[in-house]
């Protein structure tokens, strides 16, 4: 009986040639030697190896297949969306083979390839691979370790340029997974314990990094795409949920509901209605005063109605006009109009220039033209288009250095203190409560009639209000 054949003595040649390979250490010239003495001959079938990019294709295979395998000892979950999740920081004092690690931190973090449509681990290892040489981002990369002139190990300007695409790969992700409202959110420090709430994380307007939204006024230290232009924590905190599509450019559906049958219907509100970015600023403000279902689509209604009579004093004033939105006007060279624009809707008396009948509104534009321009970066950022970016920093910063609120909180401070507010007597507030007494006492509790109903109603809340004095809008949120 014929035990071997010439299948099964090939299978030994490459099992015997496996054995010596991985018993030491191979050198280029050894692997080439290998490669064409198992080439010789009619066995090249047999004895195939594969080439780089496809074990680099069948690793990313392999990492695509662990995605959707997750312990859940391993992730955190969302508070509000249990199906969005994000992988904390473990640790494990052996390797998967069972050896000993010195340390006891697995390095398990995976990254989204926007070539390859999935995650993988070692981001940097994989980009760099023969399948993705080509690419646009990888030429760049490569060129810059070329003009450092660093041909061993990887340059500083390398370095930034990987992070900032790896951040920009990410951030991709992060937004297909809150629209989805499912899967892996991939944040920059991982948490060892919960909770997570992906209400409290957002990309950092340079550097597109998911970071704890507290935490980006720290980060602009050590930013890699760090600007000049100092921003506070509110600019960051709107740039950022811009970019993570919190604020849509459409109004949101309970703005719809609330705020639009609010406003009145005129050529203002026409206005503020149809521009996209006093709809954004509505939007971010409407987010702002979520806690305050009474009052805040009068708040939301009276902001953009300001901001839209600023835009129609702007296309009056801009001979030739220059555009019909907003954004047209915020740019660098009409920085001038936009001031005089301000002015004008604070009813600046043409007399007396420093007289303004409403000051307040001058003042309250100087904030809400701010987070015009935060918002047109965030949409900037988010299209890639860097004329628009650089325009708005550039009006960031001429705001920062030539506009003054001085003139109106000098005016509100004078009018405030030349304001009189007379005192009541003692005697009229002691009337005042004996007659609340006198009707308390009387009350019939007994009479379930409309008019003795009405009138004890009445008389509460005048109690109320004389009360809390001080904070009247309370008794107006009681239900």
């Amino acid at each position: 009986m014929q035990f071997f054949n010439k299948n099964h003595f090939y299978f030994f040649k490459l099992f015997a040639a496996l054995q010596i390979r991985s018993s030491r250490p191979s050198s280029d010239e050894d692997e080439d030697n290998q490669y064409s003495d198992a080439s010789d001959g009619n066995s090249s079938d047999e004895t195939y190896s594969p080439s780089e990019s496809e074990r680099d294709s069948s690793e990313s295979e392999r990492d695509d297949e662990d995605d959707d395998i997750t312990d859940d000892e391993d992730v955190i979950k969302d508070t509000d969306f249990p199906q969005i999740y994000t992988k904390k920081v473990t640790k494990s004092s052996t390797t998967k083979t069972g050896k000993k690690k010195k340390f006891d931190r697995r390095y398990d973090v995976k990254h989204f390839c926007p070539y390859c449509k999935k995650l993988v681990i070692n981001f940097c290892q994989h980009i760099s691979s023969k399948q993705h040489s080509t690419e646009p981002e990888m030429i760049q990369i490569h060129n810059a370790k070329k003009a450092a002139g660093n041909d061993t190990g990887k340059c500083k300007n390398q370095t930034r340029l990987i992070t900032l695409f790896r951040n920009k790969s990410d951030n991709y992700h992060n937004c297909k997974v809150i629209k989805k409202k499912s899967g892996e959110m991939i944040i920059g420090r991982r948490l060892t314990k919960g909770p997570f709430s992906i209400k409290d994380y957002g990309p950092c307007p340079g550097c597109l990094e998911w970071l704890r939204l507290t935490m980006l006024r720290r980060h602009q230290q050590n930013c890699p795409s760090s600007t000049n232009v100092p921003l506070t924590i509110g600019d960051l905190m709107v740039q950022s949920n811009v970019i993570s599509g919190r604020i849509e450019c459409n109004p949101s559906t309970k703005m719809l509901a609330e705020v639009y049958p609010t406003m009145k219907s005129d050529h203002i509100g026409d206005v503020a209605k149809s521009d996209g970015l006093i709809v954004l600023l509505g939007n971010q403000w409407f987010i702002r005063n979520i806690g305050n279902p009474l009052m805040r689509r009068y708040y939301v209604s009276a902001i953009m109605r300001l901001c839209a009579r600023l835009l129609i004093a702007l296309r009056k004033m801009v001979i030739p006009s220059t555009g019909i939105r907003m954004e047209d006007y915020l740019v660098p060279a009409y920085f001038q109009h936009v001031a005089r624009a301000a002015l004008k809707v604070a009813n600046q008396d043409d007399m007396d220039e420093e007289n303004l009948r409403a000051p307040s509104s001058a003042l309250k534009l100087s904030y809400d033209i701010k987070r015009l321009l935060d918002i047109k970066v965030g949409v900037a950022i988010k299209t890639g288009n860097k004329q628009m970016r650089e325009e708005a920093d550039d009006f960031l910063t001429l705001m920062k250095i030539e506009w003054s609120t001085k003139l109106e909180r000098e005016l509100l401070e004078e009018r405030k203190a030349e304001k009189t507010r007379p005192m009541p007597l003692p005697s009229d507030v002691k009337t005042l409560a004996a007659f609340y007494k006198k009707e308390s006492e009387e009350m019939d509790l007994k009479n379930s009639s409309y008019d003795n109903f009405k009138r004890a109603g009445l008389i509460a809340l005048a109690s109320l209000v004389v009360y809390n004095r001080h904070r009247p809008g309370g008794v107006q949120a009681m239900k």
